[in-house]
């Protein structure tokens, strides 16, 4: 038997290792497995079992597990073969875990291994328990459909004794996986799900890993994999530098290995560039700066991010194989030492750099695992207090005839390697950080904010605001964000919300491509993560951050007012077809069978800020349906899309618009709503009718009613009937709503939008069955047909396109304010300053703005009279 006090005293924690080692020996299958030990054997467990209670409650649960003190960890590839559930691989892992931890505390293997052990044993489990997870879908294995890539530690091979594992999955394309996409991806989303929570699940054999899935394309809100294709897609459109290193330590841990290595390939041109801009380098000096930042936090010296951390190095030999490796393959590899012995192959470092960089890197490693040994809890803080520090220093075998001594010799070993670690940190990117900083930023202006004095309230608020929480010189473009400020009082208010974040946006928005499928793929929100209510928050904040993108791209004239028009109502459609998939997640079979039309400024795709959404919902009537139960499904997606969460509601819905109006049902049959709009109906709901296409139609439905009701809404009208109908209707608009006192109505009011549009729809109506190309949802369209058709003179046509454009942007100025339904005017001149600027007149040009504004009201009347003049009663 070894002599165990001596070996006691020199524990870590002399008091607490006596303590367990007594408690212990009263066990009498303990107490057999200690009287065994060798005596070099001895010592290493007396500081395993005197320092990690985790290993020590392990030990005590399993007194063989002695017995595997002085084994080394080596992977067998059939180890695991008899693993048929996850508890096996949770008694797996902490056999090796045992193991390693020996390697470790013995000394007797260089603590590359030792890291590299830790990983491989993540690799291992990992795979198994997608293997393990996937084989309980009863309707066969998808593992090979889905590549799981581990980032960070993970995928560096030196993973920590409690390291979080990055993880990013990416699925086999749909067009190659043999199935329906659709059951594709709920099946695959199924078992990836099954997968993390049985990685992070805690059973009495204890846990696996804990998952991280933030790295993955749009972070918590994006799905939980993407295609191939998609995923690379996401990527060729990023311009982030964090995300480019987080791809440098990455590799295929479990799943398909071969799409894996293709994928790996794919990204390449995307991780290694072969060469760098400015921006490049702006954005690495960026990162940087974020990092002294958080280094500048009082309290605990942190391991990792602290000054003279392990980031720091990490930083160093990242940003140097990010410089060089598009030029030098060789530096394509993903583990942090390797790469810097390819450095210094390239005489990037020299050889005594390498060496001080690998001992401090080492070192700062078995410290951080030293900190999470003790209870497999991801701590990086070094404690504070004088007895914790002697603790770890001891761990370490620190030399010193005396506590006291081994605390000055382990501060001093520690000084010494941060201030290597810190040296390497501050040195790189040295002189990129100066040539970034002599690039001359325009200076501050408030001269193109349309309200400057509320753009230099809130500018002035948003200084002391980034003083206050020590956010730094945040955004880059301070004239962008003044002018926001000074446009909309909504979007000030969001940005003060979000604060720091979004000045990424900000800063980078010309980076996101304005389409259907990149808004789309941003909507995508897992509810099984979150609930519906939350949900339904992050789709209002993704929505908000794509109208940003879409109000800075016009406020910086990048879009034109018609494809601001058609970017708001992409983005309306996706985050409509959003939320029915989240509430058809439980209720799938009845919003297949569904369809919704879009009416109005929707349907010609012609919406603006604060424009709601006017639809129709039909439904296709099959034997035992019930419509109650239809109804109410889509009575909770109208409250869903109209409930106010912290990021504000998503939109506001008017369905009056529905056959019977209000009195009718909420849900019509596509039966009924052909019979309704196939009789003779009223002028006015054939005027609607004229702005009316799908936007949700899975099964067409909506698409074959409206064919069949086409013919009824463009029959041969009688012109003189059609034309009297018109104009007493529009007559009867702006004598009810467009006439406020002391203000003009630039939609309802004398020669306002509405004419435009019940011009057009006369027009439509008189010729559109001879000429069906004037069936068209959108009025500028409309308006060119009508003139190619030689129904309006092309001198008209121009005129009239010009001035709804002049009058649209007047109404997208006005509602900018707060997102609001707004469409009046004062008529003093004076009261019109702010909109005078946004119009884009100069200072004081507000007469010469009215000017402009009444000269074009009296264009349109006139053109809308010479087709629909007056009806006298």
């Amino acid at each position: 038997m070894a002599n165990f006090d001596p070996l006691i005293a020199a524990a870590p924690d002399p008091e607490l290792a006596a303590l367990r080692f007594e408690r212990m020996r009263e066990d009498a299958a303990l107490r057999t497995e200690l009287d065994a030990l060798a005596e070099n054997i001895a010592a290493d467990f007396i500081v395993i079992a005197g320092y990690s209670t985790f290993l020590f409650n392990y030990l005590c649960r399993n007194p063989q597990a002695l017995r595997l003190l002085g084994e080394p960890c080596e992977f067998d590839p059939e180890d695991l073969d008899g693993a048929q559930d996850h508890d096996a691989l949770r008694r797996y892992k902490y056999e090796q875990l045992l193991k390693i931890t020996w390697m470790d505390v013995s000394g007797a293997y260089p603590y590359e291994v030792v890291l590299n052990r830790l990983s491989r044993l993540a690799d291992v489990i990992v795979a198994r328990a997608l293997r393990l997870s996937f084989a309980a879908d009863q309707r066969g294995n998808l593992a090979d459909s889905i590549s799981v890539f581990g980032l960070g530690k993970l995928g560096a091979s030196e993973l920590n004794y409690s390291s979080d594992v990055d993880l990013i999955l990416v699925g086999n394309n749909y067009d190659e996986a043999g199935m329906d996409a659709h059951e594709l991806q709920a099946r695959l989303v199924k078992n990836i799900r099954r997968f993390t929570r049985s990685l992070e699940e805690t059973t009495y054999a204890g846990f696996l890993y804990r998952v991280d899935l933030k790295l993955r394309p749009w972070g918590k809100s994006g799905p939980l994999f993407l295609s191939m294709d998609e995923t690379e897609s996401y990527y060729e459109a990023s311009t982030e530098a964090w995300e480019r290193m987080a791809w440098l330590r990455a590799r295929c841990v479990a799943g398909a290995e071969t799409m894996g290595r293709e994928f790996l390939e794919r990204m390449r041109p995307f991780t290694f560039r072969r060469s760098l801009s400015l921006t490049d380098l702006e954005r690495f000096v960026s990162i940087k700066e974020e990092m002294a930042k958080v280094r500048e936090t009082s309290g605990q010296w942190h391991v990792k991010l602290g000054t003279g951390g392990i980031r720091d190095i990490e930083f160093f030999i990242q940003i140097l194989q990010l410089l060089n490796a598009g030029k030098h393959p060789i530096l394509q590899k993903t583990n942090t030492l390797t790469v810097l012995g390819e450095l210094r192959e390239l005489d990037f470092v020299s050889p005594d750099e390498e060496r001080e960089i690998r001992d401090a890197y080492l070192f700062l490693r078995r410290l951080e695992n030293r900190l999470q040994m003790a209870d497999e809890k991801q701590v990086h803080a070094l404690p504070d207090d004088e007895e914790g520090r002697i603790r770890v220093a001891r761990s370490l075998s620190v030399p010193g005839a005396s506590d006291a001594e081994i605390l000055t010799n382990f501060d001093s070993l520690l000084s010494a390697n941060r201030a290597i670690a810190g040296r390497y940190f501050e040195k790189v990117l040295a002189g990129a950080a100066q040539e970034a900083a002599a690039v001359k930023k325009p200076p501050v202006t408030f001269a193109a904010a349309w309200n400057k004095t509320q753009a230099e309230t809130s500018f002035a608020r948003w200084v002391e605001l980034c003083e206050k929480e020590k956010w730094g010189d945040r955004p880059q473009n301070k004239n962008l964000l003044i002018n926001i400020f000074g446009a909309s009082w909504y979007f000030t208010r969001y940005i003060f919300f979000r604060g720091y974040e979004i000045t990424e946006l900000i800063d980078h928005y010309s980076e996101r491509v304005i389409n259907a499928k990149s808004i789309s793929d941003s909507l995508y929100v897992e509810a099984d993560e979150h609930d519906l209510e939350h949900s339904l928050y992050v789709l209002s904040s993704v929505k908000n951050q794509w109208m940003l993108c879409i109000l800075i791209q016009f406020l910086q004239g990048e879009t034109t007012l018609p494809e601001l028009e058609e970017n708001l109502t992409t983005l309306a459609e996706c985050v409509f077809v959003a939320v029915i998939r989240e509430l058809a997640k439980e209720n799938e079979a009845v919003f297949r069978n569904m369809a919704v039309l879009g009416m109005g400024r929707m349907a010609g795709g012609e919406m603006i800020f604060g424009s709601d959404l006017d639809l129709i919902f039909l439904y296709k009537s099959r034997t035992g349906d019930d419509t109650t139960q239809i109804s109410k499904q889509v009575q909770g997606l109208l409250r869903h899309l109209s409930t106010v969460s912290p990021a504000g509601l998503l939109y506001e819905v008017d369905t009056r618009l529905r056959p019977h109006g209000n009195s009718g049902s909420l849900v019509t049959s596509v039966d009924s709503f052909t019979e309704y709009h196939g009789s003779d109906r009223a002028v006015w709901e054939r005027q609607m009718m004229t702005r009316c296409r799908p936007i949700y139609d899975p099964d067409k439905v909506g698409a074959e009613a409206l064919q069949v009701v086409s013919d009824a809404v463009y029959a041969g009208h009688e012109t003189e009937e059609l034309r009297d109908e018109i104009a007493k209707m529009r007559q009867l608009i702006e004598e009810t709503l467009g006439q406020p006192h002391r203000k003009h109505e630039i939609k309802r009011g004398r020669g306002g939008l509405m004419d435009i549009d019940f011009l057009t729809h006369f027009l439509q109506l008189s010729h559109g069955r001879e000429r069906p190309e004037l069936q068209t949802t959108s009025t500028r369209t409309a308006l060119r047909r009508l003139a190619a058709a030689n129904f309006l003179s092309a001198e008209a046509a121009q005129t009239l396109l010009a001035d709804y454009d002049f009058l649209k942007r007047m109404e997208v100025c006005i509602r900018l304010i707060d997102l609001k339904a707004a469409s009046v005017i004062p008529r003093d001149a004076g009261q019109n300053a702010v909109l005078s600027r946004g119009m884009g007149y100069e200072d004081g040009a507000e007469e010469a703005f009215m000017a402009d504004f009444m000269a074009a009201t009296g264009r349109i009347r006139a053109e809308f009279n010479r087709h629909l003049p007056p009806v006298e009663d």
